[in-house]
């Protein structure tokens, strides 16, 4: 699932294949400003690259306009040449301006640091949970539906999931009150990988516990943070 949308600042919106993060699987590009407010609300962060100089008005009312509507990182590429307009993006809320000659490794670990850093600040406000305490009285019905990757709780609605998302419900549901690692929930759902996608892991989470929270009370807190180490479901299995 695409995180991060790509537009480029062009006259003509033929389409353009990107070199910045190329390899990078939550980049989504962007083929004009109507897809992108379209897709907003998808999105965590928006890349801007200006590919031509003096479009510094157009650019800073792209930038108030996906502020209004959105929360989300804004990174912008550019050429600058003036620390005085990049002082003005800065002030409208951008939150890195990258320099366009930069290395494409340069680019990639600004976006990842930042959304990484972002990832982390949501389990750890999610560790300010109540310790719910595993008895007869939380005995919850959870129905996962494999067919339909989809979860029912207590009879309401059924929530549609992504496949990882259900991959890692069905993980921890399946073992209640067992704290599964990052390490353990990556291999779990990635393999055997070299690379390090604990921040993956804490982006998944964040968007299950939403789907959740949108049919159920958000005071029941089936999956809890455990504090630098992971997560654990704090149900127990109905019979």
């Amino acid at each position: 699932m695409s995180t991060i949308g790509l537009i480029y600042m062009r006259v003509e919106e033929e389409e353009v294949k990107t070199d910045y993060l190329e390899e990078y699987q939550e980049i989504s590009l962007l083929s004009n400003k109507a897809e992108l407010f379209e897709r907003l609300n998808q999105f965590e962060g928006v890349i801007i690259v200006e590919e031509e100089k003096n479009k510094l008005g157009e650019t800073c009312e792209l930038i108030m306009a996906i502020k209004k509507q959105s929360a989300c990182f804004i990174w912008l590429v550019s050429a600058l040449e003036k620390d005085m307009e990049k002082l003005v993006y800065l002030q409208l809320g951008v939150d890195f301006v990258i320099n366009k000659n930069s290395s494409k490794m340069e680019k990639e670990l600004i976006v990842k640091n930042s959304m990484r850093r972002s990832y982390v600040l949501k389990a750890e406000n999610e560790t300010e949970q109540p310790n719910v305490a595993l008895s007869e009285e939380n005995e919850m019905k959870f129905d996962l539906i494999p067919e339909n990757l989809s979860v029912r709780i207590n009879g309401g609605t059924e929530v549609s999931l992504t496949k990882l998302e259900f991959q890692l419900l069905g993980l921890l549901f399946e073992n209640p009150r067992v704290t599964f690692t990052y390490e353990a929930l990556q291999k779990h759902l990635y393999g055997n990988i070299s690379e390090d996608r604990q921040y993956r892991i804490t982006n998944l989470m964040y968007h299950l516990r939403k789907k959740i929270n949108k049919v159920d009370d958000p005071k029941n807190h089936y999956i809890k943070t455990v504090r630098s180490r992971g997560y654990m479901f704090t149900y127990k299995k109905s019979n």
